[in-house]
């Protein structure tokens, strides 16, 4: 079992959203009163996965944008129905194929259609 932390979960919170925001550890490391190393050591792995979701967002959002207006519309309708079965269906593998096509439809500007028991990619 590791030490107990000097910092209360509120106070973790702001130095990871702050680090989003591009302060320095060192910087927070003075103000919150710990180390450099303790700091990078607890939010490092996650603030990594954080800005690798975002950069995907935002080349996910450009290549929304490139689309012509129909696809647009086309990929709104089709993210809908896949965020119902999502939610009405969460551990259903057709859910995690429904979650996966969301993203494959924004990275390849192809609208997804579906078919009675089949799924249909066709590009827009």
């Amino acid at each position: 079992m590791g030490r107990t932390s000097l910092l209360t979960d509120a106070q973790w919170h702001e130095i990871t959203r702050r680090l989003l925001n591009f302060e320095s550890c060192r910087a927070l490391g003075r103000e919150f009163g710990i180390s450099e190393a303790a700091i990078r050591k607890r939010c490092s792995e996650r603030n990594k996965e954080i800005r690798i979701v975002a950069n995907m967002l935002l080349e996910a959002d450009k290549a929304f944008k490139a689309l012509p207006m129909a696809a647009q519309v086309a990929i709104y309708k089709r993210v809908a129905e896949l965020k119902r079965i999502a939610q009405t269906r969460p551990n259903d593998g057709q859910a995690l194929v429904a979650k996966r096509e969301v993203a494959t439809q924004v990275a390849t500007g192809k609208a997804v259609t579906k078919q009675p028991g089949t799924i249909l990619v066709t590009t827009v």
